[in-house]
């Protein structure tokens, strides 16, 4: 009877083994992890952080291909540059990939330069803009993703933009109304050799204040940039047709001599909806870019209509003018809008959840999405068994460390994670919600003393907000911040009414400008608030380049690392804000293929059972051979 306590005990390591086994296949997930439900005014929702690593790498243009292998293979998890129609249909059928298509927020243009002759002519400007064929330029250039357009302002922005207003466009080429421009304009061949002249007296012979055919040619600025090219050439061969002469010449676009031909190109992109204020920056006479863009271009009735747009104090003050400024640019073509660009990005949504594609930018890269990215339930989420790493692409590097000297939209990509403003816009629908600032309120002021007529804004901090190295933000930080707007080289003119800041205490600021008007506040608040114990320090700013460790900001994720043209990486700060609290994580599951698992389990029950009956067997023998 001795063999009695073994045969138990090998009963019981069977029955232990099949429960063992039988617990690590019904373990295929864990549970999931209650996340609190946040309420916020106006629908957007700040709080979010989910993600322990946030990788930029780069993939240079000519990367594209592989960078789309990246993405199909799960090595990284967003595409955030424009995707080619060639590759459209390939992503849209790969698994677990998800490819965004809609109107973005920049078009392409034809910059005329209106301070020589013929451009001096609206009739020949206009002439140019019939005789070109946006459609085609459209699909040559993008492969259809684009959409003719004709207004200054982008359909992106879908309440300002006048385009569905129009009821004639230029979007088709119309070579009779083209000739009827000219005509009226008094561009005619006067000597019968199939070329027009300018009649300047209307005597319809060529008389020594006319200009030849030859003085009448227009010049294209060229780069050899493929769509550039395709758009140049249709729009020689429509002038062709209208007896008009046009060639190309080269350009470097970093060379400021070369602007002055008569045709340059150029793209035009919105970067907020505040960015109504080009209506303003670019087309009135007394700016800058006016002359930059468009040779000096005037109209005096456009210069009242810009004005009294920058005046306005509502929202449907601002709507009318700005269809009145529209209105009269696409008579006058200053310009000559070519497309929109149409974005097409593509990342994975097999693991991932919670993207947000901002309205007229869907581009993955925005703060708003990288902030609210989570695992799905089914993948460990929100925040996962293990640290979870988000990669995505980007065309190129960080341009400088420095981001008040940066124009880069890839380095803002990056920095908008690092470093806050005041405030910022929803999402949805652009209306301002808190970022460091939880509150404010406007007041008119009048002058008095070393106060100006004008208007003050008064900001309360969030008080739990903190630097990167636990430092509190302070007033002091974002009057400093201030000083530093009005030295931005980008950007100082949006800030040039402010006059005066007033610390009240430290988590309360005042801000006084000496202008009004519905823009004014967007503009003298957008400010980007730096850290002023750091960024004090150096003697320059503008030839400071910041090291990893003086990267401080106060936004969601912590400058980490880089190497330049290679790849950026920002850790998650959970002492962000609005940091979501983080729960202990959860040892990662055990998971079976079930389609084994079963098979397995009862291979593994006979076997046990086959060794139990073996015992008892061997045992009855032994007792009987005693016998």
């Amino acid at each position: 009877m001795r063999h009695k306590p073994r045969i138990t005990l090998w009963v019981g390591v069977v029955f232990f083994c099949i429960l063992i086994f039988i617990q690590g296949c019904s373990s295929l997930s864990s549970q999931p992890i209650p996340s609190k439900t946040w309420t916020y005014p106006d629908g957007y929702d700040p709080h979010g952080g989910y993600l322990d690593r946030v990788t930029f790498v780069v993939y240079p243009p000519e990367d594209e291909q592989l960078g789309l292998q990246a993405l199909q293979a799960n090595i990284i998890y967003a595409w955030d540059e424009h995707v080619s129609a060639e590759n459209i249909t390939e992503l849209e059928a790969a698994p677990g990939v998800e490819v965004a298509t809609e109107p973005g927020d920049l078009y392409r243009m034809f910059a005329l330069d209106c301070g020589t002759f013929p451009m001096n002519i609206t009739g020949y400007r206009r002439a140019i803009a019939f005789a070109l064929d946006k459609y085609a330029v459209v699909q040559g250039s993008t492969d259809g993703l684009g959409l003719p357009q004709d207004c200054a302002i982008p359909r992106a922005l879908t309440n300002w933009t006048y385009e569905s207003q129009l009821t004639e466009t230029y979007y088709a080429q119309d070579i009779v109304k083209a000739n009827a421009s000219l005509e009226a304009a008094g561009f005619r061949d006067l000597t019968s050799d199939g070329w027009r002249d300018y009649d300047a007296d209307l005597s319809g012979t060529l008389t020594s204040g006319d200009k030849n055919s030859h003085e009448v040619a227009i010049s294209f600025l060229y780069t050899g940039h493929i769509p550039l090219t395709n758009a140049i050439t249709l729009a020689i061969e429509g002038l062709a047709k209208c007896g008009i002469r046009a060639y190309t010449v080269p350009w470097d676009p970093y060379d400021p001599i070369g602007r002055y031909y008569d045709v340059g190109t150029h793209t035009i992109n919105l970067k907020e909806s505040g960015d109504l204020f080009l209506l303003y920056h670019f087309f009135h006479s007394s700016t800058g870019a006016n002359e930059w863009y468009f040779g000096g271009w005037r109209n005096d009735t456009y210069n009242q209509y810009a004005e009294n747009l920058m005046a306005a104090r509502t929202k449907e003050e601002v709507q009318y003018w700005t269809w009145k400024c529209q209105e009269i640019l696409w008579y006058e073509q200053p310009m000559i809008v070519c497309y929109n660009d149409v974005f097409t990005n593509a990342y994975r949504t097999d693991i991932w959840e919670d993207y947000i594609n901002m309205q007229g930018r869907n581009r993955i890269g925005n703060g708003y999405s990288l902030v609210h990215i989570k695992l799905k339930e089914e993948a460990g989420g929100p925040f996962g068994c293990f640290p979870t790493e988000y990669i995505m692409s980007l065309n190129e590097g960080l341009d400088t460390t420095n981001y008040l000297r940066s124009n880069s939209e890839y380095t803002k990509t990056v920095f908008q994670l690092v470093y806050e403003r005041l405030w910022t816009y929803s999402p949805y629908d652009w209306t301002p919600q808190p970022s460091l600032a939880y509150a404010w309120e406007t007041e008119a002021t009048v002058a008095s003393g070393d106060i100006q007529e004008g208007e003050k804004y008064t900001f309360h901090l969030f008080e739990n907000a903190t630097w990167h190295d636990g430092t509190p933000v302070t007033a002091d930080d974002v009057a400093f911040s201030v000083s530093l707007g009005l030295q931005d080289p980008y950007n100082a003119e949006n800030y040039q009414h402010v006059y005066k800041t007033n610390i009240v205490d430290n988590m309360t600021i005042e801000i006084f400008t000496n202008a009004t008007g519905f823009f004014e506040w967007t503009r003298a608040t957008g400010f980007t608030v730096y850290p002023a114990h750091i960024w004090s320090l150096p003697s320059s700013i503008f030839s400071w380049v910041p090291t990893v460790p003086e990267l401080v900001g106060s936004g969601p994720y912590i400058f980490a690392a880089y190497v330049q043209g290679q790849y950026v990486v920002l850790d998650r700060n959970p002492e962000w804000h609005f940091a979501v609290s983080q729960p202990p994580r959860t040892p990662c599951p055990v998971t079976v293929d079930c389609f084994w698992c079963y098979p397995l389990l009862l291979g593994i029950i006979i076997i046990q059972v086959c060794i139990l009956v073996y015992l008892v067997n061997r045992r009855r023998s032994r007792d009987a051979s005693k016998k």
